[in-house]
């Protein structure tokens, strides 16, 4: 259980700090400079537009925790999956 929290604390900061300012630079990069007043002004309008409750600003700031989320529970199905259709293929009788 202790992993599981410091994993998603690790994923919730990478989401509030590491993503938004990966996201302005890759936008240097491909579309020029930023309108508002560099890479705290961009991350800032993240923040602000979280505060005031919209959902890109919180799919952005969430992604991290919820792509793992997904994938954990992606990976647990199949296993869950597997093990059954195992099971299922013990107790049927030769020759079923």
């Amino acid at each position: 259980m202790r992993r599981y929290l410091i994993t998603g604390t690790l994923l919730l900061l990478a989401g509030i700090y590491l993503l938004p300012l990966a996201i302005y630079m890759v936008g240097q990069l491909l579309a020029g400079p930023y309108e508002g007043s560099g890479a705290l002004g961009y991350i800032g309008s993240i923040y602000r537009a979280a505060l005031d409750g919209k959902l890109a600003a919180w799919s952005l700031i969430l992604s991290p925790v919820l792509i793992v989320m997904v994938w954990s529970g992606v990976f647990r199905l199949r296993r869950m999956n597997r093990h059954r259709i195992s099971e299922k293929s013990r107790t049927q009788e030769p020759g079923s």
